[in-house]
């Protein structure tokens, strides 16, 4: 029951977190110029790109450690997170001198210090940002969870209509008012961490290796799984035109409306695994009863999407103009499907350390999926990149059903 409560409450938080930039597209698209709304999603890329480095997989390790060991050791790690920030700050400021000047050697003189200042402050922020989050999920603090979600999407609206009226009509304005909200919301977290004394701000320097070695091959991970997540459209664009970019795409954020369950799979599934494997009444028949069930869910909530979901499309899209998004639809939904059960079992991994494993798992899909893309999308046009999402879901899911059944062989009370 308490799984099925949490899978429900971030399904509606996934939900409520993605109108965001539905609610801004309107606005930003009438005060910003194209230069500058091209802009700004470059700037977001290379933020959503640096954050991960910046993580280097704290929120995985995290959740791992947070049901392995007593209060007192919960603290250290939390306090060991938050001491290193000091340090990652530090030398954010070293690089960020020598990087402006590579970026001017590279012929982009008219790119100015505030900006580099800028994203380097909005990466870190958001980087700690996640993992304070990451805490209040584990530990099922659903309000204060629920209650920063909600703060920063309504701060996040309005301080971007806020600074792109009165202060510019820049894209910058709009990183600003982002990087506002969640210095604040780090700082209220900080605050509500620190009243319920749920960290020792000390360095330990055993905490930060395991950190660093259990964490470091996420990061390729978490890149190679952005590579899978984007190249198809941006190989469509270079082989085939914006035209087949913007009919596939449409399709593709459709289909992916699959992924609210998807996400809130992994983000109700693995606490509550974590949580149930470091307990005493820990059953693994009963853990396959529940993936089986989950399952069975996400084939259920994919049918009757496809079924009543492509009926609908015509209220929401000019079927006229972007013609054949039902096959892409149809197509990436059922992998959302794949990355459900996926959800599920990487925990497994997780418990054992294979992050290295799960981490070569993603690059193998993603270096699949660019060289698929590459062989046959001009012959046989868009729908190969949907198939090729597909093919490389179905890939992971083997791959990783692979290591967790061999790890279970090799370790039984995984």
């Amino acid at each position: 029951m308490k799984l099925f409560k949490s899978g429900l409450f971030f399904s509606a938080i996934s939900v409520f977190e993605s109108i965001t930039p539905l609610v801004l597209l309107p606005f930003l698209t009438k005060y910003l110029s194209v230069s500058d709304y091209g802009y700004l999603y470059t700037i977001v890329v290379i933020i959503n790109i640096s954050t991960p480095f910046l993580l280097m997989g704290y929120p995985t390790f995290q959740s791992k450690e947070y049901y392995q060991s007593g209060v007192e050791f919960r603290k250290k790690v939390l306090g060991t997170y938050l001491y290193s920030q000091f340090y990652i700050a530090g030398f954010l400021g070293l690089i960020s001198i020598p990087v402006y000047f590579i970026i001017g050697f590279f012929g982009l003189e008219d790119f100015q210090f505030i900006w580099l200042v800028l994203i380097f402050a909005t990466s870190f922020l958001n980087a700690i940002f996640k993992s304070l989050k990451n805490y209040f999920r584990i530990s099922f603090n659903t309000t204060v969870f629920g209650l920063g979600s909600f703060i920063k999407v309504f701060a996040d609206i309005f301080l971007a209509m806020i600074f792109v009226y009165y202060i510019s009509n820049s894209w910058t304005s709009k990183i600003l008012a982002s990087t506002v909200t969640t210095t604040f919301l780090v700082i209220f977290a900080c605050l509500i961490l620190y009243k319920q004394k749920s960290f020792q701000l000390v360095f330990n320097r055993q905490i930060f290796r395991n950190w660093v070695k259990f964490g470091f091959p996420l990061i390729f991970q978490r890149i190679s799984q952005m590579v899978l997540n984007l190249s198809d459209r941006l190989l469509i664009s270079m082989f085939l035109g914006t035209t087949a970019t913007g009919i596939y795409t449409v399709g593709y954020q459709i289909g992916a409306a699959m992924q609210i369950f998807s996400l809130a799979v992994g983000q109700g599934w693995s606490p509550w695994f974590y949580k149930k494997y470091n307990s005493d009444q820990y059953d693994q028949k009963q853990v396959n009863k529940y993936i089986m069930g989950i399952t069975l869910i996400a084939i259920a909530i994919y049918l009757l999407f496809i079924t009543f979901g492509l009926k609908l499309l015509p209220l929401f899209v000019d079927l006229n103009k972007f013609q054949g998004i039902q096959q892409y639809v149809v197509i990436i939904g059922l992998s959302f499907v794949f990355y459900s059960i996926i959800a599920c079992y990487t925990p497994f991994l997780m418990v054992a350390n294979k992050t290295k494993q799960v981490a070569a798992i993603t690059t193998i899909a993603s270096v699949l999926n660019v060289l698929l893309n590459i062989a046959f999308l001009k012959t046989h046009g868009p729908i190969v990149a949907a198939y090729t999402t597909l093919i490389c879901s179905v890939l992971q899911l083997v791959l990783i059903l692979y290591f967790v059944k061999k790890e279970l062989v090799n370790n039984p009370s995984t």
